[in-house]
């Protein structure tokens, strides 16, 4: 089996994390602009954009802090960890799910605008989320 260090998981799950800010970031961002480009008011599109960061930091309050620090938990509790334990298998299983529910979402709502903006919101506030609950990995290396 392929054996790592626990401080390699940490910095495996870090990558994840930012690999996902990255992906719900860019996305948002490319949704926000086909709404400015398609005339939506700058009011109803600051609006949205408002909305996302304050979803995205109850999120990360309330859910992405506390995933992030039960998964650094049981990194530290591993006897022998292995390289692909930086996430436990149901989060793998979930990111898959979500990729898909958004692919699915963003196909269904083409013509429904009020559905792509619904879509660039939760986008973005996990993106937010993602960013902000990210300082539990500064912190775990900070004490290894």
């Amino acid at each position: 089996m392929i054996q790592s260090s626990k401080s390699t998981l940490v910095k495996l799950a870090a990558i994840g994390w930012y690999v996902g800010v990255m992906v719900l970031g860019l996305k948002s961002t490319t949704l926000f602009i086909e709404f400015r480009q398609s005339g939506l008011a700058d009011s109803r599109l600051a609006s949205a954009v408002v909305v996302g960061v304050l979803l995205g930091l109850l999120k990360e309050r309330y859910l992405f802090s506390r995933v992030c620090k039960r998964n650094l938990m049981r990194i530290q509790s591993l006897a022998e960890p292995k390289v692909w334990q930086f996430f436990r298998f149901r989060l793998f299983f979930l990111i898959g799910t979500m990729v898909l529910l958004s692919n699915y979402l963003l196909m269904i709502s083409e013509k429904l605008i009020i559905g792509k903006i619904a879509l660039a919101v939760i986008e973005e506030s996990v993106a937010i989320a993602l960013l902000i609950s990210s300082r539990q990995f500064w912190k775990a290396n900070e004490l290894a």
